[in-house]
């Protein structure tokens, strides 16, 4: 039991040594071609579809997936992968410092943005957010 204890204690202690903080990062482009935009139901839900036929809504690049090899990058440099966003072309990752400077010099990678903050004591603190002229709506429903 001792030997487990210590065990757990030496992994924990190893695992706090490589620090990790959240980003999200800019692609410079998507897979664009004229066959993924005729065929919508390839990254398009038929619910989405008919939506944007009802009210005259183009499909265009935005819509488009991320770049599934770029993602994919990432993952095997090491960089744990939380979230994608297709308007955003981007990733949200956690990663550490080495892997950052990695990723900093893919030739895909526009921009590299840090999303929180680690202070002394182990605290995190979310960055600020501009959100123009959003803010009011905001908080007038709790987000902010």
């Amino acid at each position: 039991m001792i030997r487990l204890l210590l065990l757990i204690t030496i992994f924990y202690s190893f695992t706090g040594l490589s620090q990790t903080a959240k980003y999200f990062i800019s692609f410079k482009d998507k897979p664009v071609s004229s066959t993924l935009l005729e065929n919508p139901i390839n990254f398009l839900s038929q619910k989405a579809i008919d939506r944007r036929e009802k009210f005259s809504i183009p499909i265009t690049e935005n819509d488009l997936p991320v770049n599934h090899i770029y993602v994919d990058s990432l993952t095997q440099l090491g960089a744990t992968v939380w979230y994608t966003s297709r308007w955003l072309n981007g990733t949200y990752v956690a990663l550490d410092n080495t892997t950052l400077d990695k990723v900093k010099s893919l030739g895909f990678v526009t921009v590299v943005e840090a999303m929180e903050l680690e202070l002394l004591g182990g605290t995190k603190q979310t960055q600020n957010i501009n959100y123009g002229s959003a803010y009011t709506q905001n908080q007038s429903v709790g987000i902010s």
